[in-house]
């Protein structure tokens, strides 16, 4: 009973979800979903790496103003409405339509087939948390760097592998668990066990003795492969995820700094509006509140330039020229108020 009414969940989560984005998923075309994508990425990034404040909301007012032309330009070139087939598949493409998809599908499984599909739901708290996604991402954003880094130890590995086929194969024994009749066999055995023993392959390898002739080439084969693959390789890969998740780490606090410290619209800090202005919350949500303010560009850029004035015409003008100076960037009306009154 309760397998049913998750799944019933599930299914009615993907279809008020999919009600809910229809708009966004049939008309924002793929190239706006991917210029979106990009502008929201480029301001995390200035958030982790600008520190002059009114470079930063030039540049997001910027990208605000050329994301809105694209969509005006891209409305008046595609007024006819896409058909059936188009709409289906803007809706199946859309990230949060294939995201609950995907939920429903394991739900259908776990039902049907087995109970174990039910522990890939359990992955949904990643998607609730920017903690973990952040660790995902520590892991997803250096893939390349990640593999090259393996390929390289995977090279290293076979080398040894070739040196214990040839000198070493008798160490390699069956007690350990570890097989050597072939190269091939040496290799997966150096990459299974020597990977996962805290010493190398040395420690699983049997000893050699003094009185064995190999003894020193034994000697130097353990412990250049416990540097090499233990030491550095292994904590090279440790430090480029450990690097970038604390990378991404500073950048969602330096993000919440911002949020919590400077104004959106004029990029001024939260302390000029505490010390010389009417307070830093009746700044935001009375003086400079964004909504207001993108409320009053999309009013401008669907308002007939006929029926604007003076004011209005000026700004939807300076709007195609992806020129924000008429935005209050570094100024603000009470605080030069202020300063007047105290000259």
């Amino acid at each position: 009973t309760v397998s049913i009414i998750q799944t019933i969940l599930a299914c009615i989560a993907l279809v008020f979800c999919g009600v809910e984005r229809y708009p966004i998923s049939i008309y924002r075309s793929r190239k706006q979903m991917l210029r979106s994508k990009a502008l929201s990425q480029e301001y995390k990034n200035d958030l982790a790496i600008e520190r002059n404040s009114s470079q930063l909301v030039k540049r997001i007012k910027t990208t605000i103003a050329e994301y809105t032309e694209g969509l005006a330009i891209d409305a008046e070139r595609s007024r006819a409405s896409p058909g059936l087939g188009v709409k289906m598949l803007r809706i199946c493409s859309d990230s949060e339509n294939l995201y609950n998809l995907t939920y429903v599908l394991f739900s259908f499984l776990a039902l049907l087939l087995h109970p174990l599909f039910y522990s890939v739901l359990l992955l949904d708290v990643i998607k609730t948390s920017e903690d973990l996604q952040n660790i995902i991402s520590s892991v997803t954003l250096n893939l390349i760097q990640l593999f090259k880094t393996g390929l390289l130890g995977g090279i290293v590995m076979y080398f040894y592998a070739i040196l214990g086929y040839l000198y070493f194969s008798d160490a390699y024994t069956s007690d350990n668990n570890l097989y050597c009749e072939t190269l091939f066999h040496c290799f997966t055995s150096i990459i299974n066990n020597g990977l996962r023993s805290g010493g190398g392959i040395g420690d699983v390898l049997d000893p050699a003795t003094m009185d064995d002739g190999q003894y020193w080439g034994r000697y130097f084969y353990d412990f250049s492969f416990f540097v090499f693959c233990i030491i550095i390789l292994l904590n090279i890969i440790f430090g480029i995820i450990i690097d970038t998740f604390a990378e991404l780490r500073d950048r969602k606090k330096d993000r919440e700094n911002n949020i919590r410290g400077k104004c959106f619209v004029c990029g001024l800090d939260k302390y000029e509006f505490d010390t010389k202005g009417n307070g830093w919350e009746l700044h935001v949500y009375s003086e400079h509140n964004v909504y207001a303010y993108l409320n009053y560009l999309i009013y401008i850029q669907k308002k007939n330039i006929n029926d604007c004035n003076a004011i209005e015409k000026r700004v939807k003008e300076l709007m195609k020229l992806k020129d924000i100076s008429f935005m209050p960037i570094q100024k603000s009306y009470v605080l030069d108020l202020k300063d007047g009154d105290d000259n």
